[in-house]
């Protein structure tokens, strides 16, 4: 192989990498959810947005959690009930992920705009 072959290789190399790097944060963006539905006891309590980020403290008869979003990903920082479970699920971020607090009957879920949604992707 030539000089050239080896700069044609690696500019081939480069671009497949781009377009791989574009193609995946194109379609994070595309699948971000934009709001988190909080549930407890199959009630609707709040709706919180994961554009802005803030701490929300639910408080029921079952016990307390403690919600966090930031950076667009919803996560539980506390819980007082046994196990704490909900605290080892982590972060979520697209629609249709849940974290769920079963001794308090809490459910999490990260809903998106339905207009944004993609149904499906051809290659």
């Amino acid at each position: 192989m030539k000089r050239n072959d080896f700069i044609l290789v690696f500019s081939i190399l480069l671009i497949s990498v781009f377009i791989s790097f574009s193609y995946s944060k194109i379609n994070a963006v595309h699948n971000a959810g934009n709001k988190a539905y909080v549930y407890v006891d199959g009630d609707l309590k709040n709706v919180l947005l994961l554009d802005e980020d803030t701490e929300y403290t639910v408080d029921t008869e079952f016990g307390y959690n403690l919600i966090v979003i930031t950076d667009h990903r919803v996560y539980m920082k506390e819980a007082d009930c046994p196990g704490r479970d909900c605290i080892k699920m982590g972060g979520i971020t697209k629609p249709g992920e849940i974290i769920s607090c079963l001794p308090h009957r809490l459910l999490i879920e990260i809903k998106g705009d339905e207009s944004k949604t993609v149904d499906t992707v051809a290659y």
